[in-house]
């Protein structure tokens, strides 16, 4: 049986930085899979990496993300990104603006059905206001 691997490390090609960047591992979390990444940057060249991780935050599926200088250089630590945990969340996406303040939207699953949700970050990565239900579905 294959391990799922799909994030162990990520390659930033030159195309995303004035230079280019070494391969480098870009979650701490090892366990089980981690996969779906995105990754959006700003104009300074800093950027934010988002990916869905098995396990994690105690349910099936999280959401998780890492900030990155333009030196490649990680800023901070690794960081969840759901607030709720029921159920299964899965495959992100990241927007970042010029100035680094970043929007994460994401499917989630809690019971019978999928919604999506999204979170806002300022520059700095903490939280602006509470995790957003962007759809609910309805029969």
């Amino acid at each position: 049986m294959v391990k799922q691997a799909f994030l162990s490390y990520l390659v930033i090609l030159s195309i995303l930085a004035s230079s280019s960047v070494a391969e480098f591992r870009v979650n701490s979390y090892t366990t089980s899979f981690q996969r779906d990444v995105d990754i959006a940057m700003d104009a300074a060249g800093s950027f934010v990496v988002v990916w869905d991780s098995y396990g994690q935050d105690g349910d099936s599926g999280g959401i998780f993300g890492q900030r990155f200088g333009a030196d490649g250089n990680s800023i901070g630590s690794e960081f969840q990104i759901n607030t709720g945990t029921a159920g299964n969340q899965k495959v992100p996406a990241v927007a970042m603006n010029a100035v680094g303040n970043f929007v994460v939207t994401w499917q989630s699953k809690d019971g019978n059905d999928w919604d999506i949700f999204a979170q806002r970050f300022d520059a700095n990565g903490l939280p602006l206001g509470d995790e957003l239900t962007i759809n609910s579905y309805t029969d």
